[in-house]
């Protein structure tokens, strides 16, 4: 069977802004025109994920911009959305459990997981739950306070009932997430979490990158984690949470998508305008597809999200 890439990129729009119909473009801040192939469906603003139910009836499409953070159920076959449910606070970072028929979706600043049930054709939102406790400061000068994590990217094993979340940690003097100097700021970086589903016992957290974005668990059985700030894919190992390895990609790699049937990793480089291919056995990039409009076009295309076709 054959596989292929697609590509997409995330549009920061506001709904109610450039209203578009089918046959209509989307018009970008600095005056460029979309024309996205197939059917347009009008949520809220930034959608950061999408998943499919596993009888291809639904798609489930988490939004995180300036107007309401919603997780949609869409019935692909009419476009129609049968069901939403809505958070405070929420960001890139959703995991499908198909056994359990449940949710998990990154709180973002909020510093929170969401568990949320998916029963009878209706979203059934559970009580948050921290992610990771606020770091503490060894630096006596720093107020104790410090502000939480700011949870990102996340995936469940189904196999091991383990859930995986990344987390950047507040940093410097203004505890802001903001990228400063590393040599300097404190609190830098980002940390992973291992918790499992069916337990309440506390999660087990290492730190890890500088700016972690997504997370897969290969074929392999090892974890791979994009670096924003780094422009690094980390391989992590799944027991101890320690990173075991460091792959060199294009820049700003952000959503992960691994091959169903062979060991490739595909990572998108927004900065670079490309994807970089990795070989999970090696741990070395096989290949760079770029994404620009024309061959020596500027930064621009920026590939923030993808998936693996099942054609």
């Amino acid at each position: 069977m054959r596989y292929g890439v697609l590509l997409s990129a995330i549009l920061f729009g506001v709904l109610g802004g450039n209203g578009f119909g089918a046959e209509e473009a989307v018009v970008l801040p600095n005056g460029w025109k979309l024309t996205p192939a197939g059917r347009h469906v009008h949520l809220t603003d930034l959608p950061l994920n999408i998943l499919t139910s596993a009888d291809g009836e639904y798609a489930f499409v988490a939004t995180s911009g300036y107007n309401a953070h919603e997780l949609s159920a869409i019935r692909i076959a009419t476009g129609e959305r049968v069901a939403v449910t809505t958070l405070p606070q929420s960001w890139f970072g959703l995991a499908w459990d198909k056994t359990r028929g449940e949710f998990w979706w990154s709180g973002g600043g909020a510093g929170t997981l969401r568990s949320i049930k998916w029963t009878d054709g209706k979203f059934v939102p559970s009580a948050e739950e921290a992610a990771v406790a606020p770091v503490i400061p060894k630096d006596p000068n720093q107020p104790a306070a410090v502000k939480g994590p700011f949870c990102t990217g996340l995936c469940l094993d189904e196999a091991e009932q383990n859930l995986y979340f990344l987390s950047i940690l507040a940093k410097g003097e203004n505890k802001s997430f903001a990228w400063g100097e590393a040599t300097t700021d404190r609190g830098m970086g980002g940390t992973i979490s291992r918790r499992a589903v069916d337990s309440n016992d506390p999660a087990t957290t290492v730190p890890c990158g500088v700016r972690p974005y997504d997370v897969v668990k290969g074929r392999n059985g090892l974890l791979y984690v994009s670096d924003w700030a780094d422009a690094k894919v980390l391989i992590v190992d799944p027991e101890t949470l320690r990173t075991i390895g460091r792959i060199p990609v294009g820049e700003h790699p952000n959503q992960l998508a691994l091959h169903p049937t062979d060991d490739r990793l595909f990572v998108a480089c927004s900065s670079s305008n490309s994807v970089s291919v990795i070989d999970t056995k090696s741990g070395i990039v096989l290949e760079t597809i770029f994404t620009a409009l024309f061959p020596l076009s500027p930064e621009g295309s920026t590939p923030d999200a993808l998936c693996i076709s099942p054609d």
